[in-house]
């Protein structure tokens, strides 16, 4: 765990306790994480797991748009198609509907002072979701017009739409549809008596608003009653992997993934330079400060999280927080750590990014290679290596994370082979550095020159963090 300037003014702009960071660039991932879990100040552990809670519902959507590719069900007929009626639920209700927030039932969560009663005088309990449906959704139209309307509960009921059409719990359906083929090992949807010492920490508002330890409260009725298909439970390298998977097409066909990103015409706000762009099906549309687009979703309830990515661009970045009322300070900071990524490779040469590009139609194909630097982190020397199957011209140049160019390590002509370059940071202050290495045009398009564009370069990055005694 890297301890570094990056974290601790990201922990000194929440409200959390605790919180980790995961962000990736084309493949090449950098996590950490600072603060504490609890009142026993045990460290936040990255491997560790966070309350996700609402980014479920994207994988909800994910695996009800899959059951949708396989013909086993049709997103525009009526949920009562699929599932029992529930009380004081309009079953006519389409499954796109639900997907959208533009169902017209109104919501167990918001504003439900006696699911709230329940729910805290039970937190030992497990609670099935059709009881929390059939008991606490509020008579009613609550969204006449079919505008965008947030509401848990459209996504309970599509939880019990995937059970209805798959035969299987939902449970299972995520883990073979989600989890084990992107190989997210801490990844588990409701689980039930999990040990506290697996999550990174919980910390609820006190009757006058100060944040107290939950940690070792149980949360079995939170993950059961409001996660069933609304929340779960990862790390931040695990939900960073999933979101990325998702929109790099790995689990959904092109069609399908275009129409989730989609907004509803209904959810577009009137300021075209809004942050938020609308939602599609289960999946959030959000823009930077700078106007590039991304998606991913909020999650909160147990913990105050985001995930997003930009497919266009190769850039994600996930944030999870340990106070379950941080959105107002966890959400602008996922964008401001965007904005930096952006800053920092100001060249515009974000697609390219790479830590290897292959010809496939040659039997040898280009690789570089860049290494960790080791130590890290290190004060004030350390040395990095990157290996060149060709001679060419090279530069290796170290940046802040404003962008700014801080030592020029390497700019010129370097034979193939393995190279180590020792870097002296005496002058610099401790925090997070990006190092970035480009193998030059010239000696790829001397070498491949029936194979590579002149204009091609490429690129590799790596982080590392600079601590001062």
């Amino acid at each position: 765990m890297c301890s570094s300037d990056l974290m601790n003014n990201a922990l000194a702009s929440v409200q959390s306790k605790g919180l980790a960071v995961s962000i990736d660039i084309n493949g090449v991932r950098w996590s950490s994480s600072a603060g504490n879990k609890d009142t026993q100040l045990n460290p936040i552990e990255l491997e560790d797991r966070f309350l996700f809670m609402s980014f479920t519902k994207t994988q909800t959507a994910t695996v009800i748009l899959q059951l949708h590719e396989e013909g086993l069900l049709n997103i525009d007929n009526a949920v009562g198609d699929y599932i029992d009626p529930v009380t004081n639920v309009n079953m006519s209700t389409t499954v796109r509907e639900l997907l959208t927030m533009t169902a017209n039932t109104c919501s167990f969560l918001s504003g439900n002072d006696p699911y709230w009663d329940f729910f805290f005088a039970n937190l030992d309990s497990v609670a099935t979701p059709e009881s929390i449906l059939n008991d606490y959704v509020p008579a009613g139209n609550c969204n006449p017009n079919n505008d965008y309307y947030y509401n848990d509960t459209n996504f309970e009921l599509l939880g019990l739409v995937i059970e209805a059409v798959t035969g299987n719990s939902g449970k299972t359906e995520f883990e073979n549809r989600i989890y084990t083929p992107l190989e997210l090992s801490s990844a588990e949807l409701a689980p039930v008596n999990s040990a506290q010492s697996s999550f990174n920490g919980v910390w609820w508002n006190s009757e006058n608003g100060t944040p107290i330890d939950q940690s070792n409260a149980s949360k079995n009725l939170l993950l059961t009653s409001r996660t069933f298909s609304a929340g779960s439970v990862m790390n931040t390298n695990d939900a960073l992997t999933l979101i990325k998977g998702l929109l790099d097409g790995e689990l959904l066909g092109e069609n399908i993934l275009e129409e989730m990103k989609t907004p509803t015409s209904a959810s577009v706000p009137d300021d075209a330079s809004a942050l938020f762009r609308g939602y599609g099906l289960g999946l959030m549309k959000l823009s930077s400060q700078t106007g590039d687009i991304y998606y991913g979703h909020s999650g909160g309830g147990g913990n105050a999280t985001r995930t997003i990515y930009n497919p266009d661009k190769k850039i994600g970045v996930v944030i999870a927080g340990n106070y379950r009322n941080d959105f107002q300070s966890i959400l602008p900071y996922s964008r401001e750590i965007y904005d930096t990524i952006l800053s920092c490779i100001s060249d515009g040469e974000c697609t390219t990014v790479s830590n290897e590009i292959e010809l496939t139609d040659q039997d040898d194909p280009f690789t570089i290679s860049l290494s960790q630097n080791y130590p890290n982190p290190f004060n004030p020397n350390t040395n990095i290596s990157f290996e060149l199957p060709n001679a060419g011209n090279v530069q290796l140049k170290v940046y802040n994370l404003l962008g700014q160019e801080v030592a020029n390590l390497v700019d010129g002509r370097m034979n193939s082979g393995t190279h180590t370059i020792n870097f002296d940071a005496s002058q610099l202050s401790s925090g997070v550095y990006i190092y970035r290495l480009v193998a030059g045009e010239q000696s790829i398009t001397d070498r491949k020159s029936t194979r590579l564009n002149s204009s091609h370069q490429i690129i590799s990055y790596a982080v590392f963090c600079l601590k001062k005694k």
